[in-house]
């Protein structure tokens, strides 16, 4: 999926929020027109007077208040966030290949539509009631003011994702609203203030959107103040969005302690089921486990895998294939299987952390093929099926190539009584025979987790000694 089309999903997605509550579309256009309605007369006196051109007080006041639209719907995107949060969307969104760069900007995107649609009503209202419009400055003012949501959005998204409390960021926002207001002259121009606070003015980037956007009104296009607040305003917006991205960024990789999410990820053989589990303290590495074909990945086995490396501090997630999701025992095409895993595991590894893959029986062949191509750091392979059911006098035949075209480093545990046989080591592969045992694995899971956490504790970036364990598992 194309970064252009996860941000048009992303902006959709958003868009049909807003619609759904109709009240702040109505809002959005009300309060712009009270203030033409209850304010603007008052600015009468003020005509032909400092500031004021004779009978053109609309033409100094209309750009000041398409700025107060601006802001206002930028500045609003940090409580849905919130929401997200406590409802766990972003949770849930931790786990999807999508970019969290696309993400920030589906809601910016959709702020500057709730921007830009009161806007234009704004300005031709105004126009009917003696505002002089300027059309081709005031579609450059748009691109201003677009930038100006923009930089109000990505910030408002950033301070929900970092403070987490609507209490918290009602206080931020607004204890900062009325100071970046009154200081950019939204309302009245500060030239008719004092020397200090027209200082005091350049320090607030809101103060240059307003001065280029009354210029633009104005229909003067190519000026000096219509290039600061471009510069001002772009770079504002680009350090916004950089940090709203980095907040997603950390929002989507660390999850509270023991925190059990269960996600759907698509993929193009269909949905997978993917159940996450964060570790105590900071992840080391990220464990993606499978099941057999036909199976389930909550057999003895794999769960034994699991708490061995969440022993070990691992991210866990558990995979139930898309063609079981369907309800299919067998996998099909092997071909599209693993582009289907790999899809998965490329979801589930936006996080940076080592990867450990693996599974049993079908699994491991799977977790084996796709090494390579995701990058595995190493492989665990339950129960791996050497040689394929055949009938009586067919030759036998051998899926070592799987296991050897790993490309990194693999643990094969088997039964001493598999009917599917037992792979050779070599110097990548670590065999290990568990005695009794047959191709279930089912009777003794703590040997499973003991040699499991003895092998991981041996990967680089993992592990640094292996850990102590209750039991001794002979090697082959």
């Amino acid at each position: 999926m194309t970064f252009a089309l996860q941000t048009e999903l992303f902006f959709r997605r958003k868009l049909l929020e807003t619609l759904r509550q109709p009240v702040w579309l109505v809002t959005g256009l009300t309060t712009p027109l009270l203030y033409l309605a209850l304010f603007a007369p008052l600015l009468r006196s003020l005509a032909g007077g400092p500031a004021f051109p004779p009978g053109q007080v609309l033409d100094v006041f209309v750009p000041g208040i398409l700025v107060l639209i601006a802001f206002g719907a930028g500045m609003g995107a940090g409580w849905p966030v919130i929401w997200e949060l406590d409802s766990g969307v972003i949770e849930r969104l931790r786990v999807t290949p999508a970019s969290r760069f696309a993400l920030l900007l589906g809601t910016t995107a959709r702020d500057v539509v709730m921007f830009a649609v009161p806007g234009v009503v704004v300005m031709a209202i105004a126009a009917l009631f003696g505002f002089h419009a300027h059309w081709g400055g005031l579609a450059v003012l748009l691109v201003l003011l677009a930038l100006l949501t923009a930089a109000c959005s990505a910030t408002s998204s950033a301070l929900g994702l970092n403070l987490k409390q609507i209490g918290s960021l009602a206080a931020v926002v607004t204890g900062v609203q009325l100071p970046l207001t009154l200081l950019s002259g939204i309302l009245l121009p500060l030239s008719l203030g004092p020397e200090w606070l027209r200082v005091l003015a350049h320090l607030n980037p809101m103060y240059y959107a307003v001065q280029a956007s009354r210029s633009l009104a104005a229909g003067s296009v190519l000026t000096g103040t219509v290039g600061v607040g471009f510069l001002v305003t772009g770079a504002a917006a680009a350090l916004a969005l950089w940090w709203g991205t980095r907040s997603y960024q950390r929002a989507m990789v660390l999850s509270p302690a023991g925190t059990v999410t269960a996600v759907e990820i698509m993929t193009s053989a269909g949905p997978a089921h993917v159940v996450v589990e964060q570790p105590a303290g900071r992840p080391r590495f990220l464990a993606v486990l499978t099941h057999g074909a036909g199976g389930t990945p909550d057999t003895p086995d794999v769960l034994a895998v699991r708490d061995a490396a969440r022993g070990l501090g691992a991210v866990t997630a558990l995979v139930t294939q898309p063609y079981r999701v369907r309800g299919g025992r067998a996998p099909g095409s092997a071909a599209r299987q693993d582009a289907a895993w790999a899809e998965i595991v490329t979801a589930l590894s936006d996080s940076g952390l080592p990867l450990v893959q693996g599974g049993r029986s079908n699994g491991a062949r799977v977790a084996c093929r796709t090494a390579r191509q995701v990058g595995a750091a190493g492989v665990i392979a339950l129960a791996f099926p050497l040689h394929p059911p055949r009938r009586p006098g067919q030759p036998g035949k051998s899926r070592d190539a799987e296991l050897r075209a790993a490309g990194t480093r693999v643990l094969v545990l088997n039964g001493d009584r598999d009917p599917f046989g037992i792979p050779e080591p070599d110097d990548a592969t670590r065999v290990v025979v568990l005695p009794g045992e047959t191709h279930a694995l089912s009777k003794n899971p703590a040997a499973i987790g003991d040699a499991v956490a003895r092998w991981l504790g041996t990967l680089p970036g993992i592990g640094s000694r292996p850990p102590s364990v209750s039991g001794q598992v002979p090697p082959r």
